[in-house]
């Protein structure tokens, strides 16, 4: 049932974006100001965006808690879940003002490319930890073999992995 209600507000949410909202600013066009009818449909269709994508984040993070991954695992999947969420409600504010959408999402990718260029040392770290928390090759007080070195891991971070040196 729970299910069912998710899907029928998303198709509602989607129905008065694309559907319900030009309807509902033609009927308000003769009551209102000219001047703030394209501010009331931008609030129209953020508010019905909002609503469908809140819905998919909310069902998203419930599947992340139900899977069978790690505390740590599950939090930087909720935290991307989030920044996703948080985009995605970003064009969805520049489509809703009417705002050539081809040029924002290409300022978008160009940003994207500059920041990948800049962080890329410190993004290699974070793929690195991920793959390490998620593949299990080790966890603090493990002892593994770096090279010639055996030690025990005290330590393991987003750009480092503190071993303490078994002699």
């Amino acid at each position: 049932m729970k299910r069912i209600g998710r899907i029928l507000l998303i198709f509602l949410g989607l129905a008065s974006f694309f559907y319900f909202v030009p309807i509902t600013i033609h009927l308000l066009s003769d009551f209102i100001d000219a001047s703030i009818l394209p501010f009331i449909q931008f609030l129209l269709r953020f508010c019905s965006a909002w609503l469908v994508l809140f819905i998919i984040k909310e069902w998203v993070d419930e599947n992340i808690e139900k899977g069978k991954f790690r505390k740590n695992i599950k939090f930087y999947l909720h935290s991307i879940a989030r920044l996703v969420y948080f985009v995605l409600l970003i064009v969805v504010a520049v489509a809703s003002l009417g705002a050539s959408l081809e040029s924002f999402v290409t300022f978008l990718g160009i940003a994207s490319a500059g920041l990948a260029v800049v962080l890329q040392q410190p993004l290699l770290n974070v793929v690195g930890y991920i793959f390490i928390l998620a593949s299990r090759l080790y966890s603090r007080g493990d002892y593994i073999k770096v090279g010639s070195i055996i030690g025990r891991v005290e330590e393991v971070n987003f750009m480092h992995t503190r071993i303490i040196e078994y002699s």
